[in-house]
């Protein structure tokens, strides 16, 4: 009978089932294939196979217990001499140390600790090792019943058609374990740990089984990189340290002996040398140059540490930041300037998107994609309006009109001024603004503080001397700009037309006395006849001499100096009743007026030289008083009809009006003059025409009333 003990010793030895099955097949097939499945009960009939078998089993078993006391007095052995040595520890059982240290890691990570820890207690170790053993008898028990029933499933023969076949099966058997014998591992070889194991509560760096004492670095395991110092991983170190690192020497970040290598951060240690603070990423100072943060803000990093000197703007890569005294500042909403130019932050980073109009401590700058541009020299935009820039900066001190890409734009202050409908000026001229901007539509008449300006294209036109029209009307024109001391005949390609205080006054009939001209106008108030001189007597109704002096479009003014002048033109002319002669001939006080009127382009028909000719006519005064259209004026102070010497109000007297005065012996009218001013008048009286009588005299010493030509 095969013995459950010895199928155990045989597992525990490490032999596998499989010789078992060869053995018991060569021997005694028949006996095997009437066995039950359960192990426990698996018999063998044949005395002698179980001797046999049990024979093998025996001298299996006691090969691996001399090779086991072997392995075991040879480590022995080693150990001994490794510390006699005191430079290498062997350590004997590297699976089973790996597997603590594999709880002691789990138990580590469960109570949050990164690194495994040095020491455990005894009774757990006890406990667990009393654990570890049950959990190996258990699985032993497994493994026999699994044996067994590979044995009687695989030893169940075949049926056998001849004895050639037996022999076969034989054979192939023989061969089988034979096969399975070369397999058998070689007990005497022990395979040594290579790397960080924990050894008697210590974690030790071990090559080939032996703790490298001499070794002073970073090693990694399953847990993470850790610094060895001396053989062994050192748990009280911080900081930085210098190791070679992934085949590079570099300096890393250390925490409780471990190299932080998920960290990446801006931290505070000595390094070099020198105690600054260090970029470090992935547990490694990084010698870069870049911005970087921690828990405190972002940094500027020059050759790996943080340059607190830095107060311009730069970069990681995540853009372009400005940073005050080495920390972006997050609170700069400017522009700044570095190595590049003059950029525009936002919320301290650079925002490239900025086309607009910004500011600094220096002024308001045009910016292009976030930067500056000093080549800007045109009108821009921001939220506030549209801006003249010299050279990228806004000029405040602007106040003429410039251009950008949508027009021409009158600038008050260096901001476009919408309100602007005037005409302003630049460098290339005087424009007329509309809204603020040129308007090269406008052809008319416009005006600024200056004046009104004839605008060609939008531009005035100072080579412009002719009548331009508006809104308003048409004026005279004299280089460009609106004369209005302009009073006489202008011209356009319509024709030419009077003009009164530089505006054109569309006269409907009648003549024009200018510059020694006299212009005749149609109903239109065209000018349609131009006189060189003086119009001739037979040009006007009636008999008469004079020549006009002024015509009925000329100003009243101009009128009364006209009949003035004619007036004088008589001076001294001798007295005679009921002419109305040339000057030096013959002419009366009526006849002297009618003269002077008609020299203003007055008709006073019906009163006229013809008429006064005639003896029944000799009072023409009183026609002149009562049938020729002329506004009639009270001169007393006190309102009476009569006005004697010291009751004149002198106020209401104009130069230029005709004095009638009351004859002594009847409420008639006698005698008519012409009023000069100063209480002086010019009349025709016996002996000659004269102008020194003064307003009230001797011989006429009564005014019975006043006309006043021209209105």
């Amino acid at each position: 009978m095969i013995k459950l003990s010895c199928v155990k010793r045989i597992v525990l030895t490490g032999v596998f089932s499989m010789t078992l099955l060869f053995a018991g097949t060569a021997v005694g097939a028949k006996k095997v294939y009437a066995a039950t499945d359960e192990v426990n009960h698996v018999e063998v009939e044949s005395e002698e196979h179980d001797n046999e078998e049990s024979s093998d089993i025996d001298d299996d078993s006691k090969a691996n217990d001399t090779e086991a006391e072997e392995v075991s007095s040879t480590e022995s052995e080693s150990e001994t001499s490794e510390a006699e040595d005191g430079k290498t520890e062997e350590v004997t059982d590297p699976e089973e140390k790996t597997e603590e240290a594999s709880e002691e890691k789990k138990d580590e990570a469960e109570d949050g600790v990164d690194a495994p820890t040095e020491t455990e207690e005894n009774a757990d170790a006890v406990e667990e090792k009393a654990a570890d053993e049950k959990t190996v008898e258990e699985k032993k028990v497994e493994v026999e019943k699994e044996s067994a029933k590979s044995i009687v499933k695989e030893t169940q023969p075949e049926k056998l058609d001849s004895v050639d076949d037996t022999k076969n099966v034989k054979e192939t058997k023989d061969v089988k374990k034979e096969t399975n014998d070369k397999k058998k591992p070689n007990k005497n070889v022990t395979k040594k740990p290579t790397g960080l194991v924990k050894n008697n509560g210590v974690w030790n760096y071990v090559v080939d089984g032996k703790v490298q004492k001499n070794f002073t670095g970073v090693k990694s395991n399953q847990y993470g990189y850790w610094y060895v110092e001396n053989g062994a991983v050192n748990f009280g170190k911080n900081g930085f340290v210098k190791a070679k690192f992934n085949n590079k020497n570099s300096w890393l970040y250390i925490v409780n002996g471990e190299v932080m290598t998920k960290t990446t951060s801006v931290l505070q240690g000595t390094v070099k040398g020198e105690d600054a603070w260090w970029y470090v990423e992935n547990g490694k100072v990084n010698f870069t140059d870049t911005i970087a943060k921690n828990d405190y803000g972002w940094w500027r990093i020059k050759n790996g540490k943080v340059d607190f000197s830095c107060n311009t703007i730069e970069k990681n890569q995540y853009g372009w930041f400005k940073c005050k005294n080495g920390k972006v500042d997050f609170s700069c909403n400017t522009i700044e300037q570095n190595q590049y130019g003059w950029f525009k932050c936002k919320n301290g980073k650079v925002d490239f998107s900025c086309n607009t109009i910004e500011k600094n401590q220096y002024g308001w700058f045009k910016c292009k994609n976030g930067k500056v541009d000093f080549d800007c020299n045109t009108i821009e935009k921001n939220q506030y309006g549209w801006f003249k820039c010299k050279n990228g900066k806004v000029d405040f001190s602007c106040n003429t009109i410039e251009k950008n890409q949508y027009g021409w734009f009158k600038c008050k202050n260096g901001k476009v001024d919408f309100s602007c409908n005037t005409i302003e000026k630049n460098q290339y001229g005087w424009f007329k603004c509309k809204n603020g901007k040129v308007d090269f539509d406008c052809n008319t008449i416009e005006k600024n503080q200056y004046g009104w300006f004839k605008c060609k294209n939008g531009k005035v036109d100072f080579d412009c001397n002719t009548i331009e029209k508006n809104q308003y009307g048409w004026f005279k024109c004299k280089n460009g700009k609106v004369d209005f001391s302009f009073n006489g005949v202008g011209e356009n390609q319509y024709g030419r037309f009077y003009c009164k205080d530089g505006k054109v006054v569309f006269y409907t009939n009648g003549y024009l006395v200018k510059g020694g001209k006299t212009y005749k106008f149609n109903g239109k108030g065209h000018v349609i006849d131009e006189i060189d001189g003086l119009v001739p007597m037979t040009e006007m109704p009636g008999f008469f001499i004079s020549n006009m002096y002024a015509g009925n479009l000329n100003t009243r003014e101009e009128r009364i100096e006209a009949m003035i002048k004619r007036a004088y033109e008589y001076l001294n002319t001798e007295y005679a009743i009921c002419k109305s002669e040339r000057p030096g001939e013959q002419v009366d006080c009526s006849g002297l007026v009618m003269q002077c009127l008609y020299a203003a382009g007055f008709d006073p028909s019906p009163a006229n030289p013809e008429h006064h000719s005639h003896p029944e006519n000799e009072y023409d005064s009183r026609t002149l008083w009562s049938s020729v259209p002329m506004k009639h004026i009270n001169v007393s102070k006190d309102g009476s009809k009569y006005t004697e010497k010291g009751n004149v109000d002198y106020s209401k007297l104009r130069r230029g009006d005709l004095i009638y005065y009351k004859s002594p012996n009847a409420d008639i009218i006698n005698h008519v003059a012409i009023y000069l001013g100063d209480d002086k008048v010019i009349e025709a009286v016996a002996p000659y025409v004269m102008d020194w009588l003064g307003l009230i005299h001797e011989v006429h010493g009564t005014i019975y009333g006043v006309t006043r030509p021209f209105e």
